[in-house]
């Protein structure tokens, strides 16, 4: 397959002949038939030219041909042998093969890390929801009838961790799905509480929004998975019977809450890949992955996300360009 598509390339190549030809052929006959000549001049042409300029495209191919397996073989010396002592042409071609293969090797090196994280993400993510699978399934087997606040809160948790894979999943392929317009930050929070609902009440905690008449531009629809992913963390590690915070001020929307402080050594490595930290560990519920897909899909909508925590308060706040906001 590999030879097939190189024999393809050395032949297309030589389709400035090759399509000269062709036109040529085409005028001649064109005009032959305009002036009712005989097609057989045009038959005679083909038939004593077609054999030459094949001959000649091939041996321009196979030229080429030899020259490139030249430099692959000699790639390995191409930084031990000066360039000046080369022919230009061949010193063009190494130099393009050489960064050809520099390209490709940093390509395949970043695709087996990304089926690297992608497989290791996917291990995480089964064990995780394993979990909210086997709740309902105890549940099932120790009541006759459900709680359908507890099977609304498991279904969220799979419904989040969803969320989740299929937004790494599009990372790659971002900017194809995304749709801009102004959309009210005040309504896309409002959404987000009254979805996590069952969890603010479990815990008894309180939201305070004091975000107001604010209009963003922006993907509604990503911005909405931005919020909702802090948010989820935010109830996660709260503590009960306390409130979470969630104001606008100026460029700024700072979410807040009570609870289990993260820790000065685990602060700067919070939207990494995969980092659980202390508290991901305590609660051993924690994939390491929702904080760094906020931190990429925010990237991708030109927004600033940082972390600050102290004396049992910890602040995620989202930064929006001053030209995305509207009063």
């Amino acid at each position: 397959m590999v030879s097939l598509k190189k024999w393809f390339y050395l032949f297309w190549e030589q389709k400035t002949i090759f399509f000269t030809y062709l036109f040529i052929v085409f005028a001649i006959t064109l005009v032959s038939h305009l002036y009712n000549y005989s097609i057989v001049m045009v038959q005679d042409l083909v038939s004593f030219t077609w054999l030459p300029i094949l001959i000649a495209i091939l041996y321009r191919m196979l030229r080429e041909n030899a020259t490139l397996n030249e430099l692959k073989k000699n790639q390995q010396e191409s930084e031990k042998m000066p360039f000046h002592h080369l022919d230009p042409l061949l010193n063009s071609y190494r130099q393009l093969l050489k960064q050809q293969n520099e390209r490709a090797e940093q390509a395949e090196k970043i695709a087996h890390l990304n089926e690297r994280n992608l497989i290791d993400y996917l291990i995480t993510w089964s064990h995780e929801m394993k979990l909210p699978i086997a709740s309902l399934s105890l549940m099932a087997e120790q009541a006759e009838a459900l709680d359908s606040d507890q099977v609304y809160k498991q279904v969220l948790i799979m419904n989040n961790q969803l969320d989740s894979l299929l937004t790494y999943e599009r990372l790659n392929d971002f900017s194809h799905d995304l749709e801009f317009g102004w959309y009210s930050l005040n309504d896309t929070i409002t959404n987000v509480i009254k979805e996590y609902s069952t969890f603010f009440i479990e815990k008894q905690l309180a939201p305070a929004l004091a975000v107001h008449d604010v209009k963003i531009l922006t993907d509604q629809k990503w911005l909405y998975f931005i919020i909702k992913q802090i948010i989820y963390n935010a109830i996660k590690y709260a503590n009960p019977q306390t409130k979470i915070d969630i104001k606008m001020v100026g460029q700024e929307l700072h979410i807040t809450n009570e609870g289990l402080p993260i820790s000065a050594s685990d602060l700067p490595r919070i939207f990494e890949s995969g980092f659980t930290g202390e508290n991901g560990r305590k609660q051993q519920s924690a994939t390491g992955m929702g904080l760094y897909l906020v931190k990429r899909v925010s990237e991708k909508l030109n927004l600033k996300v940082a972390a600050a925590s102290a004396n049992d308060f910890t602040t995620i706040t989202i930064t929006f360009p001053k030209s995305t906001i509207k009063k």
